[in-house]
């Protein structure tokens, strides 16, 4: 029994033997060499009305398996041509080379009649990279050895290595001088073979400085074996998990807005043969890559979803794009790159090949980015721009009630409206707040209802989340009562919390946002020594407000990178717009100083971090406090911007009584004989060195088994504290008495 039939009106096909894809069926005999007698080979035709050869679970490895026989008689052909077989009695004088020659046409026209317009694997991929024949046969030639290892062993004894350099494959896939021309230009950089990393094309020895084409050894990727063999399904664990593909159903059900128009515009928008690239401009979570889902599902096309920022991580980023690029093409997806904000220059070389594709045009491509990448976007021809903006408060309204839906029992003190009004944010924040606000309720009893504590608390850890490393998200416990200030100090406090409350009314309403082109930010500068309650004042005017407080990290912020702090400084700005949150510099003299005249390339790229700060600080709308322990040391331009400049003075002595009665809690037992204006007047110290006096005495007191704190116990707290802030001790005699 034979595993295969002849096809019609062809027998004795060759003398190779068919190649081995090692199918569950009995092998054809083995003949050895090209010259081996033709009825070694099956002769039984198939019937006309057969559907299909004998022994193959599939017409996809049908297809292939006659795809490598063609090859297998182009070896016999290069065979003959080698040994200059004379013509053969036995086939009526023919000579080899030309009855070969015939049996591959033959064949050819049988693989034509029975697969006309089928979607194979291998016709597939021939169409949607655009491959002329030459080129498709060049790269089965190719692709053999890793398909088949009787394939395999025949070309380690033909050329000497079972994996073949491209003239030898244009050798023997050829006929004649014009077919090796057309051969050698599927080869070239341009053409799809290369191009689309079809084929890669190696180096070999004996070669300086650059091996010529015909001497390059030729290799299939494996990627592109395994399509071949019919394993067409994306397979994420083979780019590194760097990719997803999402079909059109996928993409429609994972929908969590409906798509801007300007995008259905604008993806699949062409000027003649080229595809224009799209950018997809928002804030995190916005749903960029959603829109771009949902467009091109409509379209009926997948979605090959790539995160720029695992690409990048790679060991070769360049290397896993394109090939990403390639898997696009397979998959006749368009091409998604999200996070592009992460291609810094440090990663020039990734940033380079993204512009190259966008500027391509051969590929449905769409871009996300948060801002970064459009002014590079704007220099490729054809880019368009699309920006996606927070959603409106009926939407979030709308989003809100998706996530918590009625069914889900919540508090009476929950209201959505609410929260809208307080909170600003994106359709994936708000659903993934939703989904951890049931989450914490489960966690306290499966019958407890979300409480507004819940949702607040997971709000905050989305935005935790989205500040990732830039800034801090800052509450506090106390309240004005806990503060203590001049009463000129506390006027000004007022005047700003007033600024803040009225700057719709007053900007909007009463028309001044007219005016003011620019410098619409409520902003004020804090300064004054270490520990008079800058950082307090600015936690508790969030809190007032009912605002969340960004505190921004200088250590983290700040980078060695070139351009690395700009965009960690940009990525605040747009969280703090988008969470409508007040953004706090602590300790700014490090970012805000003043502009130096430029004497290296490290004084002009710390001015070109301040002349960004200028720019953003010009454009921010929202609330922007600074503190500083010496205001002289702000650029000037700075301090010019800023509506507000409060400066909190060290506190006089009944400023210091208040103090340290305000930083006793009414749970401490305290004894009689505390003599609050002694301290005051003993220590000049501000409210930042009172707090920690008085939590020191405390843990003295807790150590030495005391009921309370005493005077000699706050006494010997504020003395240690005085000498840590590096003051000499006092000479008197109670001082002398509070060492032991």
């Amino acid at each position: 029994m034979v595993r295969t039939s002849t096809p019609p009106e062809a027998t004795a096909l060759g003398t190779t033997p068919l190649p081995d894809l090692r199918l569950p069926a009995e092998p054809l005999p083995e003949a050895d060499a090209p010259d081996a007698d033709a009825s070694a080979a099956p002769e039984a035709e198939v019937p006309e009305d057969s559907e299909g050869l004998q022994g193959f679970p599939s017409r996809e490895e049908e297809h292939l398996y006659l795809q490598l026989q063609r090859f297998a008689f182009c070896l016999d052909r290069f065979a003959a041509r080698q040994a200059g077989a004379p013509p053969s009695p036995e086939t009526g004088g023919e000579e080899p080379v030309v009855r070969i020659g015939r049996e591959i046409a033959v064949l050819d026209a049988y693989v034509a009649e029975r697969y006309p317009e089928e979607n194979l694997p291998v016709t597939r991929l021939g169409r949607r990279f655009g491959l002329d024949e030459a080129a498709l046969h060049l790269l089965l030639a190719a692709a053999a050895p890793a398909l088949d290892l009787s394939l395999a062993r025949r070309l380690d004894s033909l050329a000497g290595r079972p994996q073949p350099d491209a003239g030898f494959l244009v050798e023997a896939t050829t006929r004649d001088l014009i077919e090796e021309r057309r051969a050698l230009a599927a080869l070239r950089p341009t053409a799809p073979l290369v191009r689309w990393r079809l084929v890669r094309l190696g180096t070999s020895r004996g070669w300086s400085p650059e091996t010529p084409l015909l001497h390059r050894p030729v290799m299939v990727p494996e990627r592109v074996i395994e399509w071949l063999r019919g394993d067409v399904e994306f397979e994420p664990e083979l780019f590194e998990r760097a990719a997803v593909l999402r079909d059109p159903a996928q993409a429609a059900a994972e929908s969590v807005r409906e798509a801007p128009a300007a995008v259905a515009r604008a993806l699949f928008r062409t000027d003649g043969d080229r595809r224009l690239p799209l950018v997809v401009a928002g804030p995190a979570l916005a749903g960029k890559a959603a829109a771009v889902n949902a467009v091109a599902a409509a379209r009926g096309l997948a979605v090959l979803d790539v995160d720029l920022e695992v690409v990048a991580a790679s060991a070769q980023p360049v290397d896993l794009l394109l090939d990403l690029v390639r898997e696009a093409v397979l998959q006749d997806a368009v091409l998604l790159l999200r996070r592009a904000d992460g291609l810094a220059e440090k990663r020039v070389e990734l940033r380079r090949a993204v512009a190259s594709l966008l500027t391509d045009g051969t590929l449905w491509t769409a871009l996300t980015t948060r801002g970064e990448w459009r002014d590079d976007a704007r220099r490729i021809p054809g880019t368009q721009i699309v920006e996606i903006d927070m959603p409106a408060q009926s939407e979030q309204l709308a989003l809100w009630q998706r996530a918590l839906p009625p069914v889900v029992p919540r508090e009476p003190e929950v209201v959505l409206e609410n929260i809208v009004a307080r909170y600003r944010l994106t359709p994936g924040d708000i659903l993934e707040a939703g989904a951890d606000a049931m989450r914490r309720a489960d966690l306290r009893s499966p019958a407890a209802r979300v409480s507004l504590d819940d949702i607040e608390q997971a709000i905050r850890g989305r935005l935790r989340h989205r500040l990732g490393d830039v800034a801090e998200l800052m509450t506090t416990p106390l309240g004005w009562d806990d503060l203590v200030v001049s009463e000129n100090v506390g006027s000004l406090i007022v005047e700003l919390l007033a600024s803040i409350r009225y700057q719709a009314q007053v900007m909007e309403r009463w028309g001044f946002g007219k005016k003011l082109a620019s410098g619409r930010a409520v902003s004020a500068l804090f300064s004054g020594p270490p520990g008079t309650g800058k950082t307090m004042v600015a936690t508790l005017i969030a809190k007032e407000l009912g605002l969340e407080l960004f505190r921004v990290d200088l250590s983290r912020v700040v980078s060695k990178w070139v351009g690395e702090t700009e965009k960690n400084l940009g990525r605040a700005f747009d969280e703090a717009k988008n969470s409508q949150a007040v953004l706090l510099f602590d300790e700014a003299d490090a970012l805000f100083a003043k502009r130096t005249d430029v004497k290296s390339s490290n004084d002009r790229y710390a001015n070109l971090e301040v002349n960004y700060l200028l720019q953003r600080l010009e454009a921010f709308e929202g609330v922007v406090l600074l503190t500083t322990n010496n205001q002289t040391s702000i650029d000037d331009a700075f301090r010019r911007r800023l509506r507000f400049r409060i400066e909190f003075p060290a506190p006089d002595a009944a400023e210091r009584e208040l103090l340290w009665q305000a930083m006793l809690p009414p749970e401490v037992p305290v004894a009689d004989d505390i003599d609050f204006s002694e301290l005051a007047q003993r220590y000049e110290m501000t409210g930042g060195f009172i707090k920690n006096a008085v939590v020191r005495a405390a843990y003295l007191a807790a150590g030495e088994q005391q009921p309370g704190l005493t005077k000699a116990l706050l006494l010997r707290a504020a003395q240690l504290e005085w000498e840590a802030m590096g003051h000499l001790t006092h000479k008197d005699d109670s001082a002398g008495s509070l060492r032991r």
